[in-house]
């Protein structure tokens, strides 16, 4: 590629603010207490089911946010997957 990327679409206003409440809960804690994967599961349950977004673009989302390791975000892909089953 000669330095063009193809455009990203923007994030539903919903799913960005249930990602939000996922993120920024608990101080950025990387999900590693209970109460705190049940809260990012309760965060982003709807807009999970709803087709909102997949597991992929949470935790990518998660990732990009400074305070969460590679460690949290594969503590937070393990609860979502963990509720899909």
């Amino acid at each position: 590629m000669s330095g063009v990327y193809p455009q990203v679409p923007a994030l539903d206003s919903e799913a960005q603010e249930a990602l939000d409440r996922a993120v920024f809960f608990g101080g950025r804690n990387n999900w590693t207490g209970s109460h705190e994967r049940e809260h990012a599961r309760k965060a982003l349950d709807a807009v999970l089911r709803g087709g909102l977004i997949d597991v992929d673009t949470a935790v990518g989302y998660a990732l990009a946010h400074a305070g969460v390791s590679e460690v949290g975000a594969k503590n937070l892909r393990s609860s979502l997957e963990r509720k899909r089953r």
